[in-house]
């Protein structure tokens, strides 16, 4: 596995910040509806740290899709 840039890993900091074991989560909208929101949690935990789950939810014909292609 090769390490992310210094630019994302800021970026992932912001996004985890308060997650802190499997079934914490946390939703950002910041584009005020010209972005869709992201959804960020914690999937499960594992010796290295956290692994976390980064997705775009919306509805595609009537179902929750994460990362629908709207």
């Amino acid at each position: 596995m090769r390490p992310i840039s210094k630019t994302a890993q800021k970026i992932m900091e912001k996004l985890t910040v308060g997650l802190k074991e499997p079934g914490d989560h946390a939703k950002f909208d910041n584009a005020s509806g010209s972005y869709m929101a992201v959804s960020v949690s914690a999937m499960n935990k594992i010796k290295e740290g956290l692994i976390i789950s980064i997705a775009h939810y919306g509805k595609q014909n009537g179902d929750l899709m994460a990362d629908p292609y709207i």
